[in-house]
């Protein structure tokens, strides 16, 4: 229970119940439909080995790993007692709340969604011979295709599924900070990636970036494949373009890994354009989806999905590329360079070098030549900052159509 003297408490620090045991049967029910939002969940993303793998840990009664969840409507509680509206988490889980969700998982989606797949016959069992432990007693289980969901299995086996036990945490008491921490720890010995880790910090670049995954779906399925959410690796590849397009300059050829880019995350969120740069990057998919579909482009369009180039547009749109003829000119003369064995830097790396990494040598070759492209088709030099004058008239044009809508 918390504190009565609401003076002493530094923040809302985390509180949560003992870990209990209970059989999946019961965690079925008392944490029906819980929410696993992206701020603090990786994606559903178990392949079909794992999900079998899973599955044979739990006929071995060899279930490892914990679930935690968050009792949002106690949160909330404790959160209004002390006083801690202003705090992030308030808002944010009175509107799961409102959604119809009682509990978050910190930790256990993927476990939890195979478990209700299972009992709800959405999981079909592959085929094979498996060890069933009941007891102490090792017994055969043939799965064909006449029992090969759960609902098919004999009363005996489904009763030794549903009893089960695994072991569950529940979080009454935390704040937006303790909730991204507890993820954080939970996660510390599955080491989360740089991706990861930013998704989950207090900051609103990680929703901006989260939202900005969302509406470039089409654009990121087409250049990272379909799986592009897997360890947020789309949420990577917009992370490193944005930050990209605000730092490099032609006097500047910038650095942009893994710490640049928490660097960005942690920087006041109203400074850096975001709506410009959200405007800029659905032009950006639009003129990509564009470019591959136009008769007229004379090449086999593969290249114009690759991510680099992808960010080299946007660079380019950045600082002064808005017509599409200017575009399809500026695809055209990208590709040319890669194609240009000559156009290397003083180490002897070339164009295609460059485009493979963001490093200071990287960007300063291709600041060079994106430099030069863009001179050549739309006559614009770029200068010290990227975002100009005309970036204004298309949100203001954005803002027109919503107001419309």
């Amino acid at each position: 229970m918390p504190i009565s003297d609401t003076s002493r408490i530094p923040y809302l620090y985390p509180v949560k119940k003992d870990p209990t045991a209970i059989s999946i049967d019961y965690m079925l029910y008392q944490f029906d439909r819980p929410v696993a939002p992206s701020e603090v969940q990786r994606p559903i993303a178990w392949s079909p080995k794992e999900r079998k793998a899973y599955f044979q840990s739990i006929l071995m009664n060899r279930l490892e790993g914990g679930f935690v969840f968050v009792d949002m409507d106690r949160a909330v509680q404790v959160i209004e007692t002390f006083g801690y509206e202003h705090d992030r988490a308030h808002k944010y889980f009175k509107k799961l709340i409102a959604r119809g969700f009682k509990h978050l998982t910190l930790d256990g989606n993927n476990r939890w969604t195979f478990i209700r797949d299972l009992v709800e016959d959405r999981y079909n069992i592959p085929v094979g011979d498996y060890d069933f432990l009941i007891e102490d007693t090792l017994f055969p289980l043939t799965i064909t295709k006449r029992n090969n969901v759960f609902s098919k299995l004999t009363s005996l086996q489904q009763s030794i599924i549903l009893n089960r036990k695994v072991v569950v945490t529940e979080y009454t008491q935390l704040d937006y900070a303790g909730l991204s921490e507890i993820f954080l720890n939970i996660n510390s010995g599955v080491p989360l990636n740089a991706q990861e880790k930013r998704n989950a910090m207090d900051s609103d670049w990680s929703e901006y970036v989260r939202q900005l995954s969302l509406d470039l779906a089409p654009l990121q399925t087409l250049i990272l494949g379909e799986n592009y959410h897997k360890r947020l690796a789309g949420d990577d590849w917009i992370a490193t373009t944005v930050d990209y397009a605000i730092h490099c300059t032609p006097d500047q050829p910038c650095t942009v890994n893994q710490q640049t880019k928490n660097d960005l995350y942690k920087k006041d969120f109203g400074t850096h354009y975001t709506k410009e740069y959200r405007t800029l990057l659905l032009a950006l998919q639009d003129n990509i989806l564009d470019l591959v579909n136009d008769d007229k482009m004379p090449v086999a369009y593969k290249w114009l999905t690759l991510p680099s180039f992808a960010q080299n547009l946007f660079w380019a749109m950045c600082n002064g590329l808005t017509d599409y003829q200017d575009v399809f000119a500026f695809a055209l003369k990208h590709q040319d360079a890669r194609n240009n064995p000559n156009l290397c830097n003083e180490d002897g790396n070339n164009f295609v070098w460059a485009c493979g990494g963001t490093g200071a040598k990287n960007n300063a070759l291709k600041m060079e030549v994106l430099t030069d492209i863009l001179e050549q088709t739309s006559g614009y030099v770029p200068n010290n900052r990227t975002l100009t004058s005309n970036f204004v008239d298309l949100v203001n044009i954005e803002e027109e159509e919503e107001t419309e809508v």
